[in-house]
């Protein structure tokens, strides 16, 4: 099976959320059902062919990084008329503004919050003290991250110019790896800190 592929070179590593392909028009529209769109080594998403239709958007669902954007197909000829990229102008930078604070183990039972500062480029929120702004996940190795919810044992809240997950009485089965997550307007950054109570 042979594999066609066109593609387009960005010429630096640039954030991706989106792909429009203008299929060509003459004849053949078809063959584009299948078509899989990949930023670097990372899947986009997939064409389905909808007859009369000549422009597909793929959304990639979240920016990814690359630098080539190829669009691939397995066994049939491959012929579009144009690939517009579309990328996110701006970036979110994430810091964990007390890390030091953690570089040792802390004791059991005794509250304490982490505190992520977003910093933001070319990009706006309507309520910068919204916690909405930023999720806070437990990782899991090898599983998928676990979503924190404001609980009796955690809340969120914002304070001179950080996000804040509070723990309020931390165990050691507390201990683990967090990630604090913006995923906004096409742009997605986190940061990661490992905390040990006992």
């Amino acid at each position: 099976v042979s594999t066609q592929s066109t593609g387009v070179d960005l010429l630096d590593e640039k954030s991706v959320s989106k792909v429009v392909i203008h299929n060509r028009r003459d004849c053949c529209q078809d063959r584009i059902d299948g078509a899989k769109v990949f930023v670097g080594d990372s899947l986009c998403g997939t064409v389905s062919y909808v007859s009369g239709q000549s422009v597909y958007v793929v959304d990639c669902g979240f920016p990814i990084i690359g630098e080539i954007v190829k669009v691939s197909l397995n066994g049939n000829i491959l012929t579009l008329c144009e690939v517009e990229i579309i990328g996110s102008e701006g970036s979110a930078e994430l810091s964990i503004a007390n890390m030091a604070k953690f570089a040792n183990t802390l004791p059991a039972g005794k509250g304490v919050s982490v505190q992520c500062k977003v910093t933001l480029t070319k990009l706006s929120l309507k309520n910068a003290a919204d916690v909405s702004n930023v999720s806070w996940y437990k990782v899991i190795p090898g599983e998928d991250d676990v979503l924190i919810e404001d609980n009796d044992d955690v809340e969120f809240n914002y304070k001179q110019g950080t996000y804040r997950l509070w723990f309020d009485s931390p165990q050691a089965d507390d201990s683990g790896t967090y990630k604090c997550v913006f995923n906004q307007q096409h742009v997605y950054a986190f940061v990661e800190i490992t905390m040990m109570w006992e």
